[in-house]
């Protein structure tokens, strides 16, 4: 495993032992636990697919690796961008929902190989 490879592992052991943490320590549900608890699983699975990448033996399965980085980068942008609304206390409820709808058809433009469909 090469350096690539362990800094994903780092990522992944720690944002989802913090997201076990918190879910397991919340008196009550409130969506700001809620959205942090999202918050780790997507960097936890963005640093997944970085670990992928760095053992993957060729260039499909580096590919493939990629593309699960990607989704979780690409959620982890409409659930930092849902965080900051909450905290801030602005109410545009359709703006939050839109986000997550752009991040849908981008996660799905991702994985379906729309969006990356060939290596160089």
């Amino acid at each position: 495993m090469n350096a690539f490879g362990l800094s994903g592992l780092s990522i992944v052991l720690t944002c989802y032992m913090l997201a076990i943490f918190i879910a397991n320590n919340r008196k009550r549900r409130e969506l700001r636990n809620s959205l942090v608890i999202w918050f780790n699983v997507c960097v936890g699975t963005w640093g997944l697919g970085t670990m992928l990448v760095g053992l993957a033996p060729s260039a499909q399965i580096g590919l493939w690796s990629w593309r699960l980085a990607h989704v979780g980068g690409i959620t982890l942008g409409t659930i930092f961008f849902h965080i900051a609304h909450v905290l801030a206390g602005v109410r545009r409820q359709k703006l939050v929902i839109s986000a997550h709808l752009f991040g849908v058809v981008f996660n799905v433009a991702c994985l379906t190989g729309v969006a990356m469909n060939a290596t160089q």
